[in-house]
């Protein structure tokens, strides 16, 4: 792997389980912070070959805890935090690792996307909105 994999006893394992929703305290096996996609796939398939449970961390945000586990593989997205924007497209690549400061920057620096929407965050309507219910774009591609 391109990432670092932290496995509990290293050193940095008990800051990078850690999630933003400090209720939740759970000590998964192994932590795969991936850089690349590749990185991820081999993480799924490490996880498949040692039959352990995977949780998802994009941002550690997630307050349900859903985004780590107890005795499992938590494959970390926080290195892919890129975000490329094609303004004449009207489009954004964002990475599973990329927190809506980092969409915002991207899109304010191209004046493309959300820049140019009411519901910028120093706006603050729009962030609220955005706390309680998640990222949600009028339009995600795949």
């Amino acid at each position: 792997m391109d990432g670092p994999v932290i496995a509990r006893g290293d050193r940095g394992f008990d800051d990078e389980r850690r999630v933003w929703n400090a209720e939740i305290d759970r000590r998964p096996a192994v932590i795969a912070r991936c850089a690349s996609t590749a990185d991820v796939v081999r993480a799924i398939g490490l996880a498949r070959r040692l039959g352990l449970d995977i949780a998802v961390r994009g941002g550690a945000h997630n307050t349900a805890g859903t985004a780590t586990c107890d005795g499992g593989l938590m494959i970390d997205l926080s290195l892919m935090s890129q975000v490329t924007v094609d303004p004449d497209a009207r489009r954004a690549r964002v990475g599973g690792g990329a927190l809506l400061a980092d969409v915002d920057a991207a899109t304010l620096a191209q004046r493309a996307g959300r820049a140019r929407r009411a519901d910028q965050p120093h706006r603050g309507r729009g962030t609220d909105a955005r706390r309680r219910h998640g990222l949600a774009e009028p339009q995600v591609s795949a």
